[in-house]
């Protein structure tokens, strides 16, 4: 399997500004965002799915809806009552799956913002006292 190039120079006015763009052999690009922890922070008005984090859910206070999936749970499930229209936050343990199924939901014209790092960086971020009030708290060893 080809792994994607990745851009953060859009090749076309369509793409925002500091998307990443995702090229893949034959196929359509897709572009979705790829946020920090502190940017990611201030999303309120995104629908968070934890991707095989089940148990990250109480750290992702504050925003419109928060979504735990277990590993082998289905994306799309979920999705179909979103609504391509909704703001979605990717986020799992490293950021790599999360970042799969980014390329996946923006090829399908959701608005995607991935949680770059995952968990590691948005523990990080709490860790440093950084983002909003109301994020969560590290998570405990």
């Amino acid at each position: 399997m080809t792994s994607p190039a990745h851009s953060s120079t859009p090749p076309a006015p369509d793409f925002p500004a500091g998307a990443t763009v995702a090229r893949l052999p034959g196929r359509a690009q897709a572009c979705y965002e790829e946020l920090s922890a502190h940017q990611f922070s201030e999303r309120r008005d995104l629908v968070v799915l934890l991707l095989k984090a089940p148990h990250a859910a109480g750290e992702f206070t504050g925003f419109r809806a928060v979504v735990p999936l277990p590993n082998g749970q289905v994306v799309g499930h979920y999705l179909a009552e979103v609504g391509r229209g909704q703001p979605v936050g990717l986020v799992c343990p490293d950021g790599e799956c999360s970042s799969r199924v980014a390329i996946r939901l923006a090829r399908l014209g959701y608005s995607v913002h991935h949680l770059a790092g995952g968990l590691r960086e948005w523990y990080r971020l709490q860790q440093m006292g950084g983002g909003p009030e109301t994020v969560g708290t590290p998570e405990p060893h």
